[in-house]
């Protein structure tokens, strides 16, 4: 049993990696992807913090393509308080990590970029396999629940018993 969950969750996983590396970036999205990063930039500098735009552009390009990923979850309440939970922890490693000024290849920050979604995909996708293993099994006792009463009120013997 314990085999089929992992490999159950290994699916999830894999078909949204799957699903990552077919999408392709717009030409239309590029102009404004620039604007942002000119408007990012000036707002970091005029609070003296330019060293915090990479990590900062980083952190939300990985949220935003996760949250692009899995948009199809969006009506469940648990992917929200994840996501907020990965807000949360994005914000505080840009607060209390110590980012340097000096230059670091665009690579590193790629890099870094790419085992973050890895690793938001990987939680969700147990939290996804959790949740619908839990929609189940409430559908399942539901169904239960009404075959039963079902089968105590239409017996006809039953009623006759009441009466």
């Amino acid at each position: 049993m314990f085999k089929s969950n992992r490999r159950r969750h290994n699916r999830i996983l894999e078909a949204d990696l799957k699903a990552a590396k077919k999408l392709r970036l717009r030409g239309w999205a590029i102009p404004w992807l620039m604007a942002g990063a000119f408007v990012l930039c000036w707002f970091f500098d005029q609070f003296g913090r330019l060293n915090l735009v990479p990590p900062f552009a980083t952190g939300c390009g990985a949220l935003g393509f996760l949250l692009f990923l899995k948009w199809q979850l969006r009506g469940y309440s648990w992917f929200w308080w994840t996501l907020s939970v990965f807000v949360a922890f994005h914000v505080l490693l840009l607060v209390f990590v110590p980012w340097t000024t000096k230059w670091i290849p665009a690579a590193a920050y790629a890099g870094a970029a790419s085992i973050d979604i890895y690793g938001m995909l990987w939680l969700l996708s147990l939290f996804q396999k959790r949740a619908e293993k839990t929609e189940k099994a409430i559908l399942r006792r539901s169904r239960m629940e009404m075959n039963h009463t079902s089968a105590v009120h239409t017996r006809p013997e039953v009623d006759s018993l009441r009466e």
